[in-house]
């Protein structure tokens, strides 16, 4: 059977333009864009430390921001920035920093951003 398409070993394949204008021309997107909406990501992105100062650089363009982990959805991305965010500085005393450091890694723990891992900025780096 001729699927028209391609990656058949993946599961899905993505129509051509063509193809997909002769097959079905009520759908709005091709398969291969729903199958593109359904792999995207989330990261954990914490923004950098001032190399004076040690403190977060929100206003830092997201490509020099740090990429933290990776997550299926932003709930989960979300749950696990609350969870660092509130667990953070239990661990950073555990650990021995001092209480300047530990203050400095607590803004950039809650400073940290859920960033789609299509999103443009990322793309810069």
């Amino acid at each position: 059977m001729n699927t028209g398409g391609h990656r058949k070993d993946s599961g899905f394949y993505c129509r051509s333009r063509r193809e997909e204008t002769e097959v079905n021309k009520q759908t709005p997107l091709r398969v291969c864009h729903y199958v593109a909406l359904a792999v995207i990501g989330w990261y954990l992105m914490v923004p950098p430390p001032d190399v004076a100062t040690g403190a977060a650089r929100t206003s830092a363009p997201y490509s020099e921001w740090l990429q933290g982990e990776h997550f299926e959805t932003i709930g989960e991305c979300q749950k696990f920035k609350e969870q660092v965010t509130k667990e953070g500085p239990a661990a950073y005393r555990t650990s021995g920093v001092d209480d300047r450091r530990l203050q400095r890694l607590v803004a950039g723990d809650r400073a940290a951003r859920c960033i789609s891992d299509d999103d443009p900025h990322l793309k810069e780096r």
